[in-house]
């Protein structure tokens, strides 16, 4: 059996994995993060790795609190190098988030945090699943089928499982997952619209 110290390093290297290819791409302007989202993202990493420290996560938080250095690194990208296109169900989204972080800091509860935390991260996914959905090369569907494994490592490594340890790990599997299944299936139909198109 693995330790529960050993799962949350490789949850860390596995973010590490993840995020060198994406911060590459971006460098090469081949793959252009939404700001909107990135800002949430970081955020609600940070809360969420505050609020399972405080439940006693152990190695099980170290992933949102690497991925809060992370997303911040992104955001910064993005101010330069992002997507530009922004609409106003973005503005909508942002704002929702924003909201939903004010809301957190008028709660004193952990599973509080934790619920409104993944509530944010719902809104902070709008923008980018938006433009993926436009744009489905504008982004790595490899770094997101990573973002999903690391959570994977980071739900073992938790020591204590409740809701408030555990939700944040299987939301990121399943947002991450469900991301990488968009990519994959839109460059899927305009590869083959382009194919019929030039036919």
């Amino acid at each position: 059996m693995l330790s529960k110290e050993l799962l949350g390093a490789v949850s860390v290297v596995l973010t590490a994995v993840a995020y060198v290819p994406y911060f590459h791409s971006i460098l090469q302007r081949q793959t252009k993060p939404h700001l909107f989202s990135w800002i949430i993202w970081t955020l609600v990493a940070g809360i969420v790795c505050a609020a399972q420290y405080v439940k006693g996560a152990g190695p099980g938080s170290w992933m949102a609190g690497f991925t809060a250095l992370m997303c911040l690194g992104v955001a910064a990208f993005a101010v330069d190098r992002g997507e530009k296109n922004i609409t106003r169900g973005d503005w909508i989204a942002l704002g929702g988030g924003f909201l939903a972080i004010v809301l957190w800091r008028l709660t004193e509860n952990p599973l509080g945090a934790v619920l409104i935390a993944c509530l944010i991260d719902l809104f902070a996914c709008y923008p980018t699943y938006r433009k993926s959905y436009a744009k489905p090369w504008e982004e790595s569907a490899t770094s997101y089928s990573l973002q999903a494994l690391r959570a994977v490592f980071a739900l073992a490594a938790l020591e204590s499982y409740s809701i408030v340890t555990a939700l944040p790990p299987a939301v990121l599997i399943v947002l991450n997952g469900f991301l990488t299944c968009l990519l994959l299936w839109r460059r899927a139909v305009v590869g083959s619209a382009k194919k019929l198109g030039g036919r």
